[in-house]
């Protein structure tokens, strides 16, 4: 529906497996799929995002959707090991143990001091 299995406008479904073509020329070495979004990390600690962007999870600055597989370039250079999701946000973690998030504070789950994620309270950019 928001583009999350990143192979674009097709319908709501997938049926069978196919190749990414935004990530066939990468190593992807860890795969995470939230709510209605997904994030991969390459073997060079590149981390792309895709699907519903709505409350920023995606990492990309804004709140659009994204429908395949594209670069969050305020991940770059952080030296990004692992990723992971949830309903409506993204975390991720470096080598050095920093962890970056970004998407609805609702619930507190941003860990900045909001929880009913209100105007203000969702984090756009990632940064911890």
């Amino acid at each position: 529906q928001y583009g999350q299995v990143g192979h674009g406008d097709h319908g709501l479904a997938d049926w069978e497996p196919r190749p990414l073509k935004g990530l066939g020329q990468f190593k992807i070495v860890q795969v995470s799929a939230g709510e209605d979004h997904s994030v991969a990390l390459t073997g060079n600690n590149e981390v792309f995002a895709w699907g519903r962007g709505t409350s920023g999870q995606l990492g990309h600055g804004d709140v659009t959707n994204v429908w395949f597989p594209f670069m969050v370039k305020a991940l770059q250079g952080k030296g990004v090991v692992a990723v992971g999701t949830g309903y409506d946000v993204t975390f991720a973690i470096t080598g050095t143990g920093k962890v970056f998030g970004c998407g609805s504070s609702a619930a507190g789950k941003m860990g900045n001091g909001d929880v009913d994620g209100g105007v203000g309270g969702n984090v756009y950019i990632p940064g911890l």
